[in-house]
């Protein structure tokens, strides 16, 4: 996909949209999500903000349309202003807070960067590799994080004090799955090779290792 399209809206009892087609690509340019900014937190900003599959955060700003070319019909469109390195890979997700700053999750290198209103980088971490990549991220507050990845899990954690799951499971068939007669656990195993232990009391997981 090498298209953006931004569409409004008027709320009335037959809603009707009007799509604005930016007529700019890039090589390797894969919209993953947009999101909208506050321009006055920054010139360099723009109004939404795009990942891209080269792992890219790509800052759009609105352009005055084109009259003298396209007609007194023109409309406006959006521009790149300026393209940021952020991640090796593909950028999987972007998150706003309130503070003005700025989440991004990575998937190849399972970091997830903390940008400043201005789009400078502040804070990094990286997820274990065990967990996969992130693939998305939700905001509890502007220190604890939730993240879901990859290999169906969610962590919960800040940067400083580091990532735990409090969800995981499988990532493939199911095989085998095997009760304690007399204790509030059992075992669970998949063809994605990890067996696993549960407490059904606790709900949660007490263990897993992956057999080779």
């Amino acid at each position: 996909m090498r298209l953006c399209l931004w569409w409004t809206s008027t709320p009335v009892t037959a809603p009707t949209s009007s799509p604005v087609v930016n007529p700019m690509s890039t090589s390797g340019h894969s919209t993953l999500g947009s999101l909208p900014r506050n321009k006055a937190s920054s010139d360099i900003t723009g109004d939404v903000l795009t990942g891209d599959s080269e792992g890219n955060i790509l800052p759009w700003t609105k352009s005055a349309a084109d009259t003298k070319t396209l007609g007194k019909g023109a409309k406006e469109t959006y521009q790149i202003v300026r393209p940021i390195k952020a991640h090796e890979g593909s950028v999987f997700t972007l998150c706003a807070l309130r503070c003005g700053s700025l989440l991004s999750g990575g998937g190849k290198d399972r970091k997830i960067i903390r940008w400043s209103a201005d789009l400078a980088p502040e804070r990094e971490c990286e997820i274990p590799e065990k967990f996969g990549a992130v693939r998305t991220v939700a905001v509890v507050d502007d220190e604890e994080i939730l993240v879901g990845t990859t290999r169906n899990a969610i962590l919960r954690g800040s940067f400083s004090d580091g990532f735990v799951a409090i969800v995981q499971g499988h990532l493939d068939e199911m095989w085998g799955l095997a009760t304690h007669p007399s204790q509030d656990i059992f075992l669970s195993c998949s063809h994605d090779r990890q067996v696993c232990l549960w407490n059904t009391e606790k709900h949660n997981l007490d263990w897993c290792i992956t057999l080779e």
